[in-house]
């Protein structure tokens, strides 16, 4: 989900069935008309349908671009936010090779993007898809990116866990910090529905 608060849009992805095809992503206004109901509402526009499976995604507003990634074909994407009943015949595809590409965030100020997938990978690459690379790897199942460009990281939450998960010393699947960020230092145990969240230093890099 993402916002245009200036003009009062919400813009959202509906991925549908597992490599269905069904995948789409909307547009309404913030504000329902008088009189309408939230199941009943005449403002909600489809901008692309028939899609393989879309699900974060972010706006560049001065350029009126939105961009998004896709589970299903693994990528991550950009077409005009205006392009109504068009389809996913203007759909750009900017990165490949994901593995179940899911959470996606954009640095407008510094022209570029990050990005994660359910496969434990944080990549990073400009607005464009030039010089994509991971960050990291085998960090476990990823699920939504933010930045925090001043602090030279960006955070990373992971999975919520359903039952206690227990990491012993030196294992390269524990995470290096919880919420609300203590650092974890040797053998540990997450209680049950803990959210484990990581940072990533933004200078790593590793070649796509």
């Amino acid at each position: 989900l993402a916002l245009d608060v200036a003009r009062g849009d919400v813009y959202w992805t509906q991925k549908g069935g597992d490599d269905a095809g069904q995948g789409t992503i909307h547009r309404a206004k913030m504000e329902r008309r008088a009189g309408e109901t939230a199941d009943k509402r005449s403002d909600i526009e489809t901008l692309f349908a028939n899609m393989p499976e879309p699900i974060d995604l972010d706006l560049d507003l001065s350029t009126r671009t939105i961009y998004w990634c896709d589970r299903g074909d693994n990528t991550i994407s950009r077409a005009k936010m205006d392009a109504v009943g068009r389809g996913s015949k203007d759909r750009e595809i900017l990165v490949r090779g994901l593995k179940e590409a899911i959470g996606l965030t954009l640095d407008l100020r510094n022209n570029r993007m990050a990005y994660t997938s359910l496969g434990g990978e944080v990549g990073m690459a400009k607005l464009n898809g030039d010089g994509a690379k991971f960050l990291a790897t085998d960090q476990g199942s990823l699920t939504g990116i933010s930045w925090a460009p001043d602090h030279g990281t960006i955070g990373l939450p992971s999975f919520i866990s359903t039952r206690p998960t227990r990491f012993p010393a030196g294992s390269k699947n524990r995470p290096r910090m919880t919420t609300p960020g203590t650092t974890i230092r040797g053998a540990c145990t997450l209680p049950p529905l803990a959210t484990t969240f990581a940072r990533v230093a933004l200078m790593s890099s590793t070649p796509m």
